[in-house]
């Protein structure tokens, strides 16, 4: 046996965690701060989300209008266009 060792297995182990607790931690893989990001960088991504959008709405309107044809109103038949009867205000004739 080692005679610097002590007897308690419980206190070297409580003696190596001192020590390492007294040790500056060392950094590990990947730093947890992000890098900052640049202005531009920010822009352009702000940009093609925008785009991304922008294509998701058209394709919306797009299908909803291949689904009913008519979203424009209907064809124009070449004859004149007849005007709504007027609306009765419930007042005046019986």
């Amino acid at each position: 046996m080692d005679p610097q060792r002590t007897s308690n297995p419980w206190q070297e182990d409580h003696e190596i965690h001192r020590r390492r607790a007294r040790e500056p931690l060392r950094p590990r893989g990947l730093p947890s701060r992000r890098a900052p990001v640049s202005l531009w960088r920010r822009l352009a991504g702000l940009l093609l989300l925008a785009l991304l959008l922008g294509l998701a709405a058209w394709l919306y309107l797009h299908a909803q209008q291949a689904a009913s044809p008519w979203v424009l109103g209907p064809p124009d038949s070449g004859q004149a266009v007849q005007p709504a009867p007027p609306a009765s205000s419930g007042m005046g004739r019986a």
